[in-house]
């Protein structure tokens, strides 16, 4: 994979998810200015590369699920927490 595929890979993915290049790059591998510098001519490791690679299938199949309709989606929400019981706002007794 040269760095023109790679780039070209997180173009397209950032472009589906509607977030920047740059957030693609920090949340593969912790490095937000990663994006730039491979725009300006510069490299990473390959395990750099394998990482982003991972981050965008893994990604990939997120929007598979969703454009299919899939019921089981890969990333599910919590369930709402139970309220506490008492006002929040009244103040507590003291003890007698």
């Amino acid at each position: 994979m040269t760095n023109d595929d790679l780039i070209a890979k997180i173009e397209k993915f950032a472009e589906l998810r509607g977030i920047a290049c740059a957030t693609v790059t920090s949340r593969a591998v912790g490095n937000s200015r990663l994006y730039a510098r491979l725009k300006s001519g510069n490299s990473c490791t390959l395990d750099v590369a394998g990482r982003i690679n991972d981050f965008i299938k893994k990604g990939e199949n997120v929007i598979h699920a969703e454009v299919s309709g899939d019921e089981s989606p890969l990333i599910q929400p919590s369930p709402p927490q139970k309220q506490r019981g008492g006002n929040p706002q009244a103040p507590e007794k003291a003890a007698s």
